[in-house]
């Protein structure tokens, strides 16, 4: 009897545990709460890669300027040699890029004008403006506070997204020997590092704190839904989310320590390469280690990899800025291009041209 009632028991407590958890999916359903997912952002380019427009699911902000569903936007679109009927349906919100023969995101500029002061920005997609207009910009926007204060300088954005070294270097080369600019500006992101072959080999897959690929759906259907149990799906989540976030934060500070020492020696090598190559031309070098935008409170997450780049930087008499320092007290999330894209959007450039303003006045004549 004992038993039989002690069985009873828990199947009361197991039949009031499915209860419960049947209610609260309800409760879910009805809330509309759910993993959000969204198809996959777009880039698109012509021919020629002289025209490209990066393309958006949603417009939260009001950032992306053009509507590819409008017509009229294809049709001019089209005649750049972009055929953009195919993503409009499904990443309708965009803005457009355009590129000089260099694949600078800017102007294609003539000699060196006497009284003006070139400064090149060097980068990756962050320097580009990946999903950023381009008057919003850091490099336009340094441009103009340094032409507010009455300098007289052309700021260069030629930064091109997917770019780390040593293609890096070769474009300091190629673009220093074109331009001739008095400053380089190279806006360093951490994933900018060589990465041995044993030290890529050694990572598991880790989201790259810029493109949130957990977010994005596997299919393109606008409408598509998280299918199976929303609880299990939201738990899960939350949990993926603080395994692949913790895996990703050890990647990057792994990057620059000993895991990754041969990739980061030679990444020091570039630099001390790129700053006596200025200097043999009385130029200038600086680096500035630009924030990726992880959200959470507390202190910086890769505080410990900047300080090293930071060491690296003093020992070899490179001019070096935090620009972790410039979105302090700032909500990252706020900062994002779009939810499933952490590039910096256009506050984050402000953010970014605000702080560059004073050293790199700095360093002009």
């Amino acid at each position: 009897m004992r038993l039989r009632g002690g069985v009873g028991r828990v199947a009361l407590v197991i039949a009031g545990v499915f209860v419960a958890l049947a209610f609260a999916e309800c409760a879910v359903r009805i809330a509309g709460i759910a993993p959000e997912r969204f198809p996959h952002p777009r880039n698109l380019e012509n021919a020629d890669k002289t025209v490209a427009v990066d393309a958006y699911p949603t417009n939260p902000r009001g950032d992306f300027d053009l509507d590819l569903r409008d017509a009229a936007v294809r049709a001019r679109l089209a005649t750049l040699g972009l055929d953009v009927g195919n993503i409009a349906k499904r990443s309708p919100y965009a803005v457009e890029l355009h590129y000089n023969a260099h694949r600078c995101r800017d102007r294609e500029p003539g000699p060196v004008t006497e009284g003006i002061t070139r400064i090149l920005v060097l980068g990756d997609s962050f320097t580009e403006g990946e999903g950023v207009r381009e008057d919003d910009t850091f490099s336009r926007k340094l441009e103009r506070l340094l032409r507010a204060e009455g300098r007289h300088v052309e700021v260069l954005n030629c930064g091109e997204r997917g770019r780390d070294f040593p293609a890096l270097y070769d474009a300091f080369v190629e673009l220093t020997a074109a331009y001739q600019p008095t400053i380089v500006l190279y806006a360093m992101v951490l994933n900018d590092a060589v990465q041995s072959p044993e030290f890529r080999a050694q990572q598991p897959f880790v989201n790259d704190w810029i493109l949130d690929r957990r977010r994005m759906l596997a299919s393109d259907d606008p409408g598509g839904d998280v299918p199976g149990l929303r609880l299990w799906a939201l738990a899960h989540d939350r949990l993926e989310a603080m395994h692949v976030g913790a895996a990703t934060t050890r990647w990057y500070i792994d990057m620059y320590g000993p895991a990754n020492q041969a990739g980061w020696d030679a990444t020091q090598h570039y630099l001390t390469t790129m700053q006596g190559e200025m200097a043999a031309h009385d130029g200038r070098f600086l680096v500035a280690l630009l924030p990726l935008l992880v959200k959470g409170r507390g202190p910086y997450l890769f505080a410990k990899p900047a300080a090293e780049i930071r060491r690296a930087c003093s020992e070899s008499n490179i001019g070096f800025v935090d620009l972790a320092d410039a979105i302090k007290g700032e909500d990252a999330e706020a900062l994002w291009v779009h939810a499933v894209d952490m590039h910096p959007n256009a506050r984050a450039h402000t953010l970014f041209a605000t702080s560059l303003r004073a050293p790199i006045a700095a360093l002009l004549p």
